[in-house]
């Protein structure tokens, strides 16, 4: 297993260790926006890797430290609201973007990477379906990557 992909296990075992109401979602990453509000469950989230960087030239790099290497981690995750208490759950969608900050930061990185926070964007999808808080979160990840 890739440490990116040992970064992202353990980024989606930290959200997961949230409350037991948050379940990864069937939907993958980059289509969990555009999916019809119904098929979404309340605190369903997905995680996935937009972009991978590296941090310099590889021809620059000793090859007993690795690569400084960047990815991008996005996390989207839905919050169900009800109709008669939207403000009141709008907070508590803010609340679970909190909380997944939290979790992000107490991941375990001993296997050497880092998570940091770079943005938050939520919008919410009115439709004749449930009302849902979409939140699209975010982070990098900053490791080292080996060189051949």
């Amino acid at each position: 297993m890739s440490l990116l992909s040992t970064a992202v296990s353990t980024c989606s075992a930290a959200i997961g260790a949230i409350g037991p109401e948050w379940n990864e979602s069937q939907w993958p990453w980059g289509s969990f926006l555009t999916r019809e509000p119904s098929s979404l469950r309340h605190l369903s989230y997905a995680l996935g890797v937009p972009s991978l960087d590296p941090g310099g030239n590889p021809d620059r790099q000793r090859r007993a430290v690795g690569m400084y290497t960047h990815a991008t981690l996005g996390v989207r995750f839905a919050y169900a609201m009800r109709s008669g208490q939207v403000p009141a759950d709008y907070r508590a969608a803010l609340a679970a973007q909190e909380d997944v900050l939290k979790a992000l930061a107490g991941a375990d990185t001993t296997s050497g990477f880092d998570v940091h926070f770079v943005r938050s964007l939520t919008t919410s999808n009115v439709t004749n379906s449930p009302l849902l808080a979409l939140a699209d979160m975010t982070f990098t990840i900053h490791f080292r990557t080996a060189l051949q």
